[in-house]
Parts: C-alpha cells; structure tokens; sequence
C-alpha cells in the first residue's frame, strides 16, 4: 500500500509539474495583442478597412494572417443568405481570444476583438491616445459584481472596454480606471457609421433601449464616482 502511494503521489506530482511547464510554456510563447501589431493606420487593422473592405476581402486577409485558426464562421441574417459577421479564433502567438467581422450590405462595418487583458489601459492610449468619450454600465454574474467601462474614439473609430471590479459592500462608491487595468475589448468601426452602430451592441455591450443615459466626457484616468443601483 505505502509502495502504491508513494507511486501514485509521484504521478501526481508529475502531471501537476507537466501542466506547470505547459502553461509557463504558452505564457513565454505569447506575443503581443494584434492591437499593438496592426501596422495600418486605425479603424484599419491589419489590412481590414471598415467602410471600405468587402467580405471577399476581409475573408482574404484572415486566411493569410498566420495566427487566425482556419475554419472562419459565417453568420447570416435570418433566412436570408445575407452576410451579418464573420467569426474567428487566433492561436499562439497572437493571445487574443476571438474576432469579430461586423457587414453591411457586404462592406465591413466594424472589427472586435476579445482581447482578454492581452493588453492594458495603458498599452491602448499608447497606440490611440486617450478617448473621447465614456459609457459605463453595471454587470453581475453570481458573486462577481463589475462596471463595465466602454471608452470611445469617434473621430477615428475605436472603442475600448475595460471591465472594473466593483469595490466590497460598505466600500465607498468609486471605481478606479488605471493604466494598468487589463482590456477586455477592443472595437474598430467606420466612424461614418457610428450613430447607425450605436443602435446595435456593436460598440456598446447593452441593448440601446437599456441605456437611460447619454455618452459621458472622457474624465481621465483615476476614480469615476459609481452609485450602487445604477443600471
């Protein structure tokens, strides 16, 4: 018996240094977001032109990116054959999770991407300055309470979504917006579409007819008052 566990313990130990060495091995083969290595000037990102670039097009340009996972999906409209989205997977060494391709009569509205804190505040400002504007809105799943913080460039077509944990009960109603908050997502989108889009969850994660408030001044980094019971 004492042979057997001291066998089965070392498996254990074994497989537990095995997954170890295999997340430390994906986390020191991670690159950059493909936020930061998109060449082309913003909304475009990575050859892909919102306003401009049809879905051949876009279809094209996936197909050549080597950290896009073959086997794109397609979404129509309804029962109709009409083109909506294209949805992607990226793999190593891009760590960004999945994209979205947004159409329009078969031209490229918008671009999102999940980016799961493969970037920072800090490291979105760098690449497009700070935003114009600022949407929040309150989450809740089971225990997790959060603000979910979209940061909007209109002029040139970006949004940024960070999600801020709310802070205990009791705890004074402010949430901080740092540089080094992890984003969640990141939106490029014709800027001549932007009212057309605010209509949509394209830009702002919420239903239009759920926001009971205006886009707000960006304020800058630091405390954004919050009150609890805010919807």
């Amino acid at each position: 018996m004492k042979r057997f566990l001291l066998v089965y313990g070392g498996g254990l130990l074994f497989l537990a240094a095995a997954v170890g060495i295999a997340i430390a091995w994906r986390h020191l083969n991670r690159g950059p977001s493909t936020v930061l290595t998109s060449a082309c000037d913003p909304p475009c990102w990575h050859g892909i032109q919102p306003g401009d670039t049809d879905s051949v097009g876009v279809l094209n340009i996936l197909m050549e990116l080597p950290w896009v996972i073959q086997g794109i999906r397609e979404g129509t409209k309804g029962y109709s054959d009409e083109l909506m989205q294209l949805e992607w997977r990226f793999k190593q060494p891009a760590p960004d999770t999945v994209g979205y391709a947004y159409f329009d009569n078969d031209i490229c509205t918008a671009v999102s991407l999940l980016t799961h804190g493969s970037l920072t505040i800090a490291d979105a400002f760098g690449r497009f300055g700070e935003p114009e504007l600022m949407w929040m809105h309150r989450e809740e799943v089971e225990t997790r309470e959060w603000i979910e913080v979209t940061l909007l460039y209109p002029s040139i077509g970006i949004v940024v979504e960070v999600d801020v944990d709310l802070p205990a009960e009791g705890a004074i109603n402010q949430v901080e917006v740092a540089g080094k908050n992890p984003v969640s997502r990141v939106t490029y989108f014709d800027p001549s579409r932007l009212q057309d889009l605010l209509h949509t969850e394209i830009l702002i994660n919420e239903a239009p007819q759920a926001r009971p408030a205006e886009l707000m001044p960006w304020p800058g980094l630091g405390l954004i008052r919050y009150e609890r019971g805010q919807e």
